[in-house]
């Protein structure tokens, strides 16, 4: 179809649906999104990084965010790691961490410290 990057499955899902998962078989890379609903500055942090995502093509994580689910499994790993790195450059209010099944190696470690960013994001002001 002229596509030559492959798309990997997003599954979205509740903390419920999560430990139902991980009681069975699990070989995706997960991205879990924490944050404090009760604050108005993450609130408004939140929204901000909502249209962010939108902006940039991340729909389904940012839909995610809205929905206020807080499990975020992805197929491929860079994908993963694409959307830890953008949740964590333009955010203060959530909290994003990133779990492989078995698969928390040398590897994934090296590719997270070089995703970090290397200036801070305008819209990460505290």
């Amino acid at each position: 179809m002229g596509n030559s990057k492959t798309k990997g499955r997003i599954t979205v899902s509740s903390r419920i649906d999560f430990v139902r998962l991980a009681s069975e078989q699990m070989s995706d890379a997960i991205l879990v999104l924490i944050y404090d609903t009760t604050d108005e500055r993450t609130t408004k942090s939140r929204t901000t990084l909502v249209n962010y995502l939108n902006d940039i093509g991340m729909m389904t994580l940012a839909q995610a965010i809205e929905a206020h689910k807080s499990i975020v499994m992805f197929e491929n790993p860079d994908d993963a790691i694409l959307a830890w790195q953008q949740v964590s450059d333009h955010s203060h209010a959530l909290g994003a961490h990133l779990f492989w099944h078995g698969l928390q190696d040398d590897a994934v470690h090296h590719a997270i410290l070089q995703a970090r960013p290397k200036e801070v994001s305008p819209l990460a002001h505290h």
